[in-house]
C-alpha cells in the first residue's frame, strides 16, 4: 500500500519500463519523417506519489540527423503503481543511404534529494531504431502517357525506373536503373509501400530498353528499367493520386541499397 512519510526519508523505486521507437518501414532521402517515441515510467514503492525528472535524449549514427538533437528533461509526479506513458516526436532525416540506426533513451531520477531510490539498475532504457535509408529515383509510370491511366481490373501496370544523372528530375544521387533486383520490387501507394505490401512484376525480370522520358517524348539513349506490376487492384484504391516503387539495386558486389520513386496517377475502379 502506498504511505507518505513527513520525514526526509522517502523511499521509492522508479523505473523506465519501456521506450518504443516504432520506425516507418523505410526513409527516403531528402524526405524528412516524423517519429514518435513512447516512455513509460513508474514507481514500484512503497513511498508516494513522488516527484520525477524524466531525460530523454537521442544519439544519431551516421549518414542520419534528427531533430531535437539535445536532452530533453520533463518533471512528473508518478503515484505508486500507475505507470505513465511520456511521448515525444523527433524530425529524422536520412543523409546517406543505407542501414542507419538512432538509440532513443530514458531516464528516470527523484526530483527531491531526500528520496531514495532503492534501485538504479532499473533507471534506464534504450531503444534502438533501425531505419532503412532509400536513395530517390525517378519513374514513369504508363510511359507515352501523359495521365497515367489506371484501371483497376486492368493485368499490370508498365512502369519504367529511369537511369538519371546526379541532379536530373531533382534526386541528387545518380541512378543506374539496370542494377534492380527484381524479385525486391513491389508497386503501389504509398500507404501501402509503408506496410510492407504492394505487387511484384509478373514477369519477374527486368526489361532493359531505352524509355520515354517524362515528358513523354523524348528518350535519351539510357538503358531503363522497364517493369509491369500487377494486379493493380491489389496496389491502389479509387482515390489514389500517386503510385511508388520501392526496391533494392546492386550498390556494390557484396551489397544492396534501397530505392524509392514516385508518379501521379488516374485510377479508375
Amino acid at each position: 500500500m502506498s504511505r507518505t512519510r513527513t520525514t526526509d526519508c522517502r523511499e521509492s523505486d522508479l523505473s523506465v519500463d519501456a521506450v518504443a521507437a516504432p520506425a516507418p518501414l523505410f526513409g527516403v532521402l531528402g524526405k524528412p519523417v516524423t517519429i514518435t517515441v513512447a516512455s513509460t515510467v513508474s514507481n514500484a514503492g512503497p513511498d508516494g506519489p513522488t516527484e520525477a525528472k524524466v531525460e530523454r535524449k537521442v544519439l544519431a549514427g551516421t549518414g542520419i540527423t534528427v531533430t531535437p538533437d539535445t536532452a530533453a528533461t520533463t518533471l512528473t509526479t508518478l503515484a505508486v503503481g500507475t505507470p505513465q506513458r511520456l511521448e515525444k516526436s523527433y524530425t529524422v532525416n536520412c543523409v546517406e543511404p543505407g542501414s542507419r540506426t538512432l538509440d532513443f533513451t530514458t531516464t528516470v531520477t527523484p526530483r527531491r534529494a531526500y528520496v531514495v531510490d532503492s534501485r538504479a539498475d532499473n533507471n534506464q532504457r534504450t531503444a534502438r531504431l533501425t531505419l532503412d535509408c532509400a536513395v530517390p529515383v525517378t519513374i514513369n509510370v504508363h510511359p507515352g502517357s501523359a495521365k497515367n491511366p489506371i484501371n483497376l481490373n486492368g493485368a499490370n501496370v508498365p512502369t519504367a525506373v529511369l537511369t538519371t544523372h546526379a541532379g536530373e528530375y531533382g534526386p541528387p544521387l545518380a541512378f543506374n536503373a539496370t542494377t534492380i533486383v527484381v524479385t525486391s520490387t513491389r508497386f503501389g501507394s504509398p500507404e501501402i509501400l509503408l506496410r510492407n505490401l504492394g505487387v511484384t512484376e509478373i514477369h519477374n525480370r527486368i526489361h532493359q530498353e531505352d524509355s520515354l522520358e517524362r515528358d513523354e517524348k523524348t528518350r535519351d539513349g539510357d538503358l531503363d528499367a522497364v517493369l509491369h506490376f500487377g494486379p493493380p487492384r491489389d496496389a491502389l484504391v479509387p482515390s489514389d493520386t500517386t503510385a511508388c516503387v520501392f526496391g533494392k539495386f546492386t550498390s556494390s558486389p557484396s551489397g544492396l541499397t534501397s530505392f524509392y520513386g514516385c508518379d501521379t496517377v488516374d485510377v479508375k475502379g
